[in-house]
């Protein structure tokens, strides 16, 4: 089974950094939640961390093979003990950008990401309140509440980044489309007519929103016209879509990057994470040190020392 080596991005909201967020995870690690925990820390200049996803099961099958014939047996885990999956993670908190690694059946980089967005907005909710009842609480006067506001306006935004062959597999799996975004590596001769002085214009995005209650066939149609624009001199392109699980979904194409995948048997045995000493779990886990690696390769450093947008 191949492990395979995605690249992220985080968007904050005005007011509250990477760093901000990061220290708040940092505060609720191995704390268990819906089943999911996160661990994370800092170390030479990226958030390194870790996040496990407990399964309800306690037991698996397995199968024996012996000179052409196998046996299919049950395999029952050890009373208090659950299966997991886990997710390595490094991130650079002055681009927003980092890996994050995924291997068939753990927890994919949305559903990490969507996790995540849901801490950032409790803490955000958290962080507004308390910047409330410092400017005088009940009594906050209506200019101090407009300030604190647009302080933290805007909302926690991700995408996973994938290579053209990649984001047209993405697409493809996608249970609905919600909107796609793209930027042509040129002004065609239509555009220019319905652009304020074309002789200047340095790029020029679309963004197309879909009706929620689309029909599958024509989910299928849409699907088709994204992969068939992917690669027809489309500079840069953003869908957002929903996954099989129900899930919120968001792939960024890059064009510039390629990251990495291992085998499973290569790092299973280097997995080890202490309740006790959760910061020394992640910091000498050789998984982070091979994401550390592969983030120093030039185009991958590229890659994330660009700020997400």
């Amino acid at each position: 089974m191949k492990v395979k080596v995605f690249g992220f991005e985080w968007i904050p909201t005005n007011g509250i950094t990477i760093d901000d967020f990061c220290f708040h995870l940092a505060s609720i690690s191995g704390h268990e939640i819906n089943d999911k925990m996160l661990a994370i820390t800092f170390k030479n200049d990226y958030w390194i961390g870790v996040f496990v996803t407990i399964k309800d099961m306690k037991s698996f099958c397995k199968i024996k093979r012996d000179r052409g014939t196998f046996t299919i047996s049950p395999e029952k885990l050890e009373d208090n003990s659950r299966i997991v999956d886990f997710n390595f993670f490094i991130l650079n908190p002055l681009t927003g950008r980092g890996l994050y690694q995924y291997y068939h059946q753990s927890a994919g980089s949305n559903t990490f990401c969507n996790f995540c967005k849901k801490q950032y907005n409790l803490f955000k909710q958290s962080v507004v309140k308390k910047e409330i009842e410092e400017a005088g609480g009940n009594n906050i006067g209506k200019s101090d509440l407009k300030r604190i506001k647009n302080k933290h306006k805007g909302f926690f935004q991700y995408s996973t980044l994938v290579k053209p062959e990649s984001f047209k597999d993405c697409v493809t799996i996608l249970k609905r489309i919600k909107d796609f975004t793209y930027e042509f590596s040129s002004i065609s001769a239509s555009e220019k007519a319905f652009t304020p002085a074309p002789g200047f214009v340095k790029r020029c995005s679309h963004k197309v929103f879909f009706v929620e209650d689309t029909l599958t066939s024509t989910v299928d149609e849409i699907k088709a016209g994204i992969i068939g624009m992917v690669g027809n001199d489309v500079k840069a392109a953003k869908v957002r879509g929903v996954d099989d699980s129900g899930e919120e979904a968001v792939y960024k194409l890059i064009n510039y990057a390629t990251f990495d995948q291992i085998e499973y048997e290569e790092i299973i045995d280097s997995v080890e994470i202490d309740s006790k000493d959760l910061v020394d779990s992640v910091e000498n886990s050789p998984i982070i040190d091979y994401l550390v690696k592969v983030a120093s390769r030039t185009k991958v450093k590229q890659t994330l020392s660009l700020q997400a947008k």
